[in-house]
């Protein structure tokens, strides 16, 4: 069975920011592969969804990545998002709001005299009218 991706890619004054739905990204072997691919296409931001990492792996991820990572995570088999950001750009960090569920992320980066307000969201499809409430 073939992996359905979508993506999505915004160039913003010279950045390059794509978000993707990774569909885990668990394995090395994956994460490499994915890594790899972004580092290769010059991706400067990176919104990650369902990435099924856990607080376990944050260590390794930060080390495999040539850049900054911020994390909510979920579980080993659902949820969580991330957002990469390629160690090339000059930015700072204002504030980082997350949940606790895996599904909210926010960063607020001053980037080329300008602020840059990433909201990451992952929601299942559903038919219910469930909330989603970051912890903040």
């Amino acid at each position: 069975m073939a992996r359905k991706t979508s993506a999505f890619c915004l160039i913003l004054v010279m950045t390059i920011f794509i978000t993707i739905n990774a569909q885990g990204l668990r394995s090395d072997y994956s994460r490499n592969n994915a890594f790899s691919n972004f580092i290769r296409n010059r991706l400067d931001i990176i919104s990650l969804q369902e990435t099924h990492w856990t607080s376990e792996l944050e260590t390794k991820i930060k080390s495999e990545w040539n850049g900054n990572v911020f994390f909510s995570n979920g579980t080993n088999n659902s949820r969580g998002v991330a957002i990469l950001i390629n160690s090339r750009l000059d930015y700072n960090v204002i504030p980082v709001i997350s949940d606790n569920e895996g599904r909210v992320l926010n960063v607020t980066l001053d980037l080329d005299e300008r602020t840059l307000n990433i909201v990451n969201i992952y929601a299942q499809q559903t038919d219910s009218d469930e909330e989603l409430s970051p912890q903040i």
